[in-house]
């Protein structure tokens, strides 16, 4: 396993290819997310416009983020912030056959900007 998440590094952009292990590498509509654990459950939040490649730099990398977990039943979202902007990244693990496995939401302070689902996964 180790060999893969340093293969994974190599596809990276320098700036964000150092961490413990990957969390969740996702794609919704219009962008591609990346949640690793840079160790002690300090999480990192990395996006790209969906039109950008991994070994491209980041648009924007948030790090210190949370984790919230929903219950018995595993599902948990990640949240990091930027100001007074908000970004949670909801996992879904116990839902529907038509739920999708996550969905990003953004917030300015209480109000959602953007919920998007999550389209594929890696």
């Amino acid at each position: 396993a180790k060999s893969l998440i340093e293969q994974g590094k190599q596809s990276l952009h320098a700036s964000i290819n150092t961490f413990e292990k990957p969390v969740l590498d996702w794609k919704t509509a219009n962008y591609h997310i990346r949640i690793d654990d840079l160790g002690d459950r300090n999480y990192r939040y990395a996006v790209w416009s969906s039109d950008k490649r991994p070994k491209d730099k980041p648009d924007m990398v948030l790090s210190n983020g949370d984790v919230t977990v929903s219950g018995t039943g595993g599902n948990h979202h990640y949240t990091f912030k930027n100001g007074r902007y908000s970004y949670i990244l909801h996992v879904t693990i116990i839902g529907c056959d038509t739920s999708p496995p996550g969905w990003l939401e953004v917030y300015k302070d209480d109000e959602k900007l953007l919920s998007e689902d999550v389209i594929s996964t890696h």
